[in-house]
C-alpha cells in the first residue's frame, strides 16, 4: 500500500488485525518531523522475529 504524508510517498503493509506497529527509526524520526501525531506505547524487553529469515532481535525499550 502506498500512502502520503504531507509530499512525501511512503510504502506500507497494512495489517488490520495487529496489536502494534512497528516502524523504522529513520521512518518515525521523519514523521516526528513533519509533525505527524501517533499513539505510543511503552514497549521493553522484546524479541521481534523477521518473517522471511526467522532471526531474532531483542529490544530493550523502544527509541525516542
Amino acid at each position: 500500500m502506498k500512502f502520503l504524508i504531507g509530499w512525501h510517498q511512503y510504502s506500507a503493509v497494512l495489517d488490520t488485525g495487529c496489536e502494534a506497529s512497528i516502524l523504522s527509526q529513520q521512518l518515525y524520526n521523519e514523521l516526528k518531523l513533519n509533525a505527524v501525531e501517533s499513539f505510543e506505547l511503552p514497549t521493553q524487553n522484546l524479541v521481534l522475529v523477521e518473517e522471511f529469515s526467522r532471526k531474532a532481535h531483542k529490544v530493550r525499550k523502544k527509541y525516542s
